[in-house]
């Protein structure tokens, strides 16, 4: 498959942050954090990406591991544009 198991699920926990926050610059700092961390940790930096963002790692971890976290997914799914492979870039759209 296109993408593994760590990456699914820090893409869930990154929709989670997005769904807690309203506006992108609240979220980019965690976004920024857990794509830094990616590889040496995928979702174990959760907790500390969160502090630095000022996000709620509880918050973050409830909507992880419920349906919020399945909604968030789901919101993501639907804003992404059709596309017939990877990669993909879309600017303004």
């Amino acid at each position: 498959p296109q993408h593994g198991e760590v990456e699914k699920n820090v893409n869930r926990m990154q929709a989670c942050a997005k769904n807690l926050t309203t506006t992108w610059e609240a979220y980019w700092p965690f976004l920024v954090c857990m794509e830094s961390n990616y590889e040496a940790q995928g979702l174990d930096a959760t907790a500390a990406c969160a502090s630095k963002a000022s996000l709620s790692n509880d918050k973050l971890q409830a909507c992880y591991a419920g349906t919020d976290g399945d909604a968030a997914q789901q919101t993501e799914a639907q804003a992404t544009v059709d596309h017939p492979g990877t990669p993909y870039v879309t600017v303004n759209g």
